[in-house]
């Protein structure tokens, strides 16, 4: 259920006072500075190598965490989903996966005899062509070292969402794939079962309705035009090159060509880790289609006088496109392109794609808080009328490079997790007070595409229509002195109200409104944004020293976040504590 701070802002100024609520929560001594700097330098320490998923350093950051929330009274959270394979008892884990697929074998063969025409690419003989990058006591990143030499592929690729499989199927030809309310590629043809050939372009007659949708949404509409009539494959020729579908075609040894570039540019700069991490975060940004993809979906470039192997030998593509539209007299009249296309009753399509799967295993780590609403409720939390608070930030960072150097990750995002579990320690004291319950979630794979908070949202051990507010911590320990970032204050104005009246009480700024390019896709709370939930980043920090070697415990500014942490702590208490009006 989608919510709206508007929802709750009864409760943001009628209760408290500022000087009340002063004296209760005890300014601002409740946080101290070093008891925040004993938790980053453990967490930045040379034990830890950088955080990396999947490593000692990064199971280590999970035990010390679950460590505290424990100590501080948290409890630990029934996971309400069995995915992966877990009795339903008390945990401070809720692990997931970071998966990598890499196309592993793709095969498709026009075939009619006795001449055979195909595009083909197989699996090779595994070849050292990258060694190992891993550095000493760092698992590894993939599930086999051995990394296969990448042959002259083809032109046609495989869309990622294709699902695996060996097809054997007959090729019916369907123009653009459309269904309009002019114009019906389908009319007339029979699919079921077989593989339907369309040309990604739209004609004249529909340019109307291009510039209603774009290209990408045209491009998930003939896939699910052609799942809906039955079709068990598509073939989608596009003209002249597949560069416009670049994020969609993320295989790790066959880049698009204008990403092949883009990482190659990315090789040179100090924080390249690895190939994985970069293409996971290119996914992980990119639309995803809004159904499921069921059915292979491959793209052929072509340019227009190239002629298909599977038409008379003759015809071009231009010619074929100008017959298309010949066929379609521009008098309004709904009308479909149904003569008999017999030069492809004596074709069959062989297909097969194949992936090799890179997984790395880690986890968020979650602690829960509960207020008196459910603890009058002697914790049946279906038999509660409950509201929760979350608090999160990211544990992970980069790991080490190439000549294994650390990437410590002091400010990014030690410093989070130092407030987070400082803000835990504190409410616990305070639990008596709380009329709502907290939840706190120390989020994995944030570095990898906000991985961790996107899997939570997905799997929440709460139901997402109780949240009333989401607050997140992340890289809070330099930049200018006395200054925070509000990042969503645009978007949910009376949630920063909030934090604003506490940051004037302590002497702070806010920094420059950073919504405009940090809003989206920032940090965690993004996913929790498009579930509804009203949701606030708290940056402060400097861009330019983030996700660096010198992101060190000695360059974090202690006060710096103190103050971050008290602001956080102090916005979140008046939230748990006052009622709605």
């Amino acid at each position: 259920m989608k919510k709206s701070i508007v929802t709750f802002s009864g409760i943001l100024f009628l209760i408290f006072s500022l000087t009340a609520l002063s004296l209760t929560v005890g300014l601002p001594a409740s946080i101290q500075p070093e008891a925040l700097m004993n938790h980053i330098r453990y967490l930045a320490s040379e034990d830890l190598k950088g955080r990396y998923p999947g490593t000692p350093g990064s199971q280590k950051a999970v035990e010390y965490i679950k460590e505290k929330f424990k100590e501080y009274g948290l409890s630990p959270i029934t996971l309400p989903y069995r995915e992966v394979g877990l009795r339903s008892v008390p945990t401070y884990e809720q692990p997931f996966s970071i998966t990598i697929r890499d196309l592993r074998t793709f095969h498709l063969n026009f075939k009619k005899k006795p001449s055979i025409s195909s595009h083909r690419v197989e699996e090779k003989k595994f070849k050292k062509l990258i060694p190992s990058r891993n550095p000493p006591n760092q698992v590894d990143r993939i599930e086999n070292d051995e990394r296969f030499e990448q042959p002259a592929l083809p032109s046609s690729i495989p869309l990622i969402f294709s699902p695996e499989g060996i097809y054997q199927l007959d090729p019916v030809f369907a123009g653009y794939g459309l269904v309009t309310p002019d114009y019906d590629a389908y009319q007339g043809l029979t699919v079921q079962n077989k593989a339907v050939i369309v040309l990604d372009e739209v004609p004249d007659f529909l340019r109307n309705y291009l510039r209603t949708r774009g290209t990408l949404s045209l491009l998930f509409e003939k896939i699910k035009t052609a799942q809906e009539h039955g079709a068990k494959a598509l073939i989608l020729y596009v003209e002249a090159n597949l560069n416009v579908f670049a994020p969609y075609l993320l295989y790790p040894f066959r880049l698009p060509e204008p990403i092949a570039q883009e990482i190659n540019k990315a090789r040179k700069q100090e924080n390249f880790i690895s190939l994985e991490m970069e293409i996971s975060k290119m996914l992980s940004s990119v639309k995803k289609p809004p159904f499921e993809i069921k059915i292979p979906v491959v793209l052929i470039p072509y340019y227009p006088a190239d002629t298909p192997v599977w038409l008379d030998g003759k015809t071009t593509f231009s010619e074929l496109k100008e017959s298309l539209e010949q066929a379609f007299p521009s008098n309004g009249q709904k009308i479909a392109f149904s003569r008999k296309l017999d030069f492809l009753e004596n074709w069959t399509l062989d297909l097969e794609i194949k992936y090799r799967t890179q997984e790395i295993k880690t986890t968020n780590v979650l602690g829960f808080l509960p207020g008196q609403d459910i603890q009058s409720c002697k914790g049946i939390l279906s038999e509660c009328t409950y509201e929760v608070v979350i608090l999160g930030g990211h544990y992970d960072h980069l790991g080490t490079n190439p000549e294994g150097e650390v990437f410590y990750g002091a400010d990014d995002n030690a410093s989070g997790i130092a407030a987070l579990l400082e803000i835990a320690k504190a409410l616990s004291k305070k639990k008596y007070e709380l009329k709502r319950s907290a939840l706190f979630i120390a989020f994995g794979a944030e570095e990898w595409g906000l991985l961790g908070s996107q899997f939570y949202v997905d799997h929440p051990v709460v139901p997402l229509d109780r949240v009333i507010a989401m607050l997140n911590l992340d890289s809070i320990g330099k930049g200018k002195p006395l200054e925070i970032h509000l990042v969503g204050s645009s978007v949910y104005p009376k949630l920063a109200s909030i934090s604003r009246k506490y940051m004037a009480q302590l002497g702070l700024k806010e920094g420059p409104n950073l919504d405009h390019f940090a809003f989206e896709y920032g940090t965690d709370h993004y996913p929790f944004h498009l579930k509804g939930i009203p949701s606030m980043e708290y940056y402060a920090s400097n861009f330019n020293e983030l996700h660096t070697l010198q992101d060190i415990p000695a360059r974090i500014q202690p006060d710096k976040v103190a103050q971050v942490a008290q602001v956080v702590f102090l916005t979140a208490f008046e939230l748990l504590t006052t009622w709605r009006n």
